[in-house]
């Protein structure tokens, strides 16, 4: 808002570490993004092993669940995801093979309701977990 008031222009996207599992008001701040309509581009989408993160094991059991049902990888759901909440998302590892015929077999459908259910009831990172990695949109006035 303070951008747009003070150049006059409204920015037309938005790059920034967005996941299933990060707080609460990141996702409210993406929501508010689209709704103001502005595309999100989101990194990091990917990165879970990060040894601070109290939740990871939990989070990640949800999101192998769903790749489970789905016959897919933690790396497919993950993109499907993304795409099923209309953001782009920067992959990492595009030098690696592997990892782009992986990002380019995701599920060509959307991820049913039940999925989302159990990747939004996962358990979120606080913004106090993520501050010494990735200050977060949202979490700071």
């Amino acid at each position: 808002e303070h951008l747009t008031r003070s150049t006059g222009v409204q920015p037309a996207i938005a790059v920034f570490w967005y996941s299933p599992f990060l707080p609460e008001v990141t996702h409210d701040y993406k929501h508010w993004l689209q709704t103001q309509g502005m595309a999100v581009l989101a990194f990091g989408t990917l990165n879970w092993k990060h040894p601070s993160f109290s939740h990871q094991p939990d989070h990640m059991r949800s999101a192998m669940e769903v790749a489970n049902r789905n016959n897919a990888t933690f790396a497919q759901i993950m993109i499907r995801w993304a795409l099923d909440e209309k953001i782009a998302m920067m992959t990492p590892g595009m030098a690696d093979q592997t990892f782009l015929n992986e990002d380019l077999h995701c599920l060509q459908s959307t991820l049913s309701q039940q999925d989302h259910l159990s990747l939004a009831s996962s358990p979120r990172w606080t913004c106090k977990e993520i501050e010494p990695v990735q200050a977060l949109m949202g979490c700071y006035p």
